[in-house]
């Protein structure tokens, strides 16, 4: 097994220019608005092994409006809460803010 290690350099900034970006999808685009979401906790997951980065999935509805935005790594609980110097606390809510899913 080997560790890949990678920095994110910036997330603040990150999380500004997904704000701006994601203007350009339709308001009414759940299903855009949730692939950006998605694409956006790729790009910012802290990054030691590439596990938790890797997790992200998403489930959509095809009948109705929504869906879900999984992560399945047993430690995204505590990667959110901080323990990585790499991202803020609260990353993941962050992201979501970003792309107007919460």
């Amino acid at each position: 097994m080997f560790n890949v290690g990678m920095e994110i350099a910036n997330v603040s900034r990150e999380l500004r220019l997904a704000s701006l970006e994601v203007e350009l999808i339709a308001e009414d685009d759940i299903n855009g608005r949730i692939d950006f979401a998605v694409a956006l906790l790729k790009r910012i997951t802290p990054v030691k092994t590439g596990y938790a980065r890797s997790r992200w999935r998403s489930h959509k509805n095809y009948f109705t409006p929504g869906g879900d935005i999984i992560n399945d790594a047993e430690y995204i609980v505590f990667l959110n809460q901080g323990s990585s110097k790499q991202a803020p606390a609260f990353f993941i809510e962050q992201a979501l803010a970003a792309a107007k899913i919460i």
